[in-house]
C-alpha cells in the first residue's frame, strides 16, 4: 500500500517543506502542490499531475482545495472533512454542554439582517455581538461586532446574503489550546492564546486532557475518527470553542511527526478495510 501525502503549499499553519521532510522520514511519498483551478484535470493541482486520480493519497492544505479535490479525483481517504458534520448547527448540538457558545442562533445573513434588534435584545453584552461562519471553512473570523457596525459589517462579508452565520452572546476567553484527535486519543495539543493575545506554546495542561475524556465519556458522537477540538478556559471553566478538520487547521506548535504518525495509521486502516470490502 503506497500512500501519497499530497501538502499544498502556501498555506498559513502548515509549513509544507516541514511536513514533506517528516512525511519522507517516515518512508512515504509526497508531493508539495499548488493549485491552478483555472486549469483543466490534472494541470488544475500543478506537482501533483503524476499521481493517479484513484491513488491512495492523504491531503492537507486549504478548505477550498479539499472541496475540489472531492470533485475531481477519486483519491482515498484524502481526508477527515464534511462540512456539515463540522458545522456549528451540527457540533454544537451533540456538544452542546460543553460549549463556550451553548445560547446560539444560525441564521442566514440575509435573516440576521431582518432581524437585528430582535439578537440585539437576546445577545448582545455592551452593545457587541459574537459572529462567525456557521461552515467550518470560514469565511471571516469569529469577532465581536458592535451593533452599530452589524449591518454594514454583514454586507461587506459577500455579496452571498444566504450563507449562514452564528450569532450569539461574547463570551471572556482567558486561555485556549488547540488538540489534535485520533479515534478518542489526543495526538497532540498546544496553547495558542493567553490573556488577550496569541501566545504559542507547545503542550497543554492535565485538566485539559481530563475535560476531553469527560466529554467524551458522555458525548459518543463523533465527527470524524480525526478532528480538531479547540479548548478554552472561560471564567475558569473549560469548555469547546468549536471543532476543526485535521487536514486544514494549523499545526501551531503541534508535533509534525505525532501529526503525521496519526493520519498515516487511520489512513491504512481505511484503506485496509476497503480493499477487504471490495473482494469480499
Amino acid at each position: 500500500m503506497n500512500l501519497t501525502w499530497v501538502i499544498e503549499s502556501r498555506v498559513q499553519g502548515l509549513e509544507a517543506d516541514a511536513l514533506a521532510a517528516e512525511v519522507a522520514r517516515q518512508g512515504m511519498e509526497y508531493r508539495i502542490v499548488r493549485p491552478q483551478f483555472s486549469a483543466e484535470y490534472p494541470n488544475d493541482l500543478l506537482g501533483g499531475e503524476n499521481i493517479p486520480i484513484d491513488g491512495d493519497v492523504v491531503f492537507i492544505g486549504s478548505f477550498k482545495l479539499f472541496r475540489h479535490l472531492e470533485k475531481t479525483r477519486n483519491w482515498s481517504p484524502l481526508g477527515w472533512c464534511d462540512f456539515e458534520l463540522l458545522s456549528c448547527s451540527t457540533f454544537g448540538k451533540h456538544f452542546h454542554q460543553y460549549m463556550l457558545n451553548r445560547e446560539f442562533r444560525i441564521l442566514s445573513i440575509a435573516q440576521a439582517i431582518v432581524q437585528e434588534s430582535d439578537i440585539y435584545r437576546q445577545f448582545h453584552v455592551g452593545h457587541k455581538l459574537f459572529l462567525r461562519p456557521n461552515s467550518v471553512d470560514k469565511l471571516f473570523t469569529g469577532q465581536l461586532v458592535d451593533i452599530n457596525d452589524f449591518e454594514d459589517f454583514l454586507k461587506s462579508i459577500t455579496d452571498d446574503h444566504n450563507i449562514d452565520i452564528l450569532v450569539s452572546r461574547p463570551q471572556p476567553i482567558e486561555q485556549e489550546w488547540r488538540l489534535f484527535l485520533s479515534n478518542n486519543q489526543i495526538v497532540d495539543g498546544c496553547q495558542y492564546f493567553l490573556n488577550d493575545r496569541f501566545d504559542f506554546q507547545p503542550g497543554f495542561p492535565d485538566e485539559v486532557a481530563e475535560f476531553v475524556s469527560e466529554v467524551f465519556r458522555n458525548c459518543e458522537w463523533r465527527p470524524h475518527p480525526l478532528f480538531v477540538l479547540d479548548i478554552c478556559k472561560s471564567k475558569g471553566k473549560l469548555l469547546i470553542v468549536e471543532l476543526n478538520s485535521y487536514n486544514c487547521a494549523g499545526l501551531l506548535k503541534c508535533d509534525i511527526g505525532k501529526f503525521v504518525r496519526a493520519a498515516s495509521e487511520q489512513a491504512r486502516r481505511e484503506l485496509a478495510a476497503r480493499s477487504v470490502t471490495k473482494h469480499s
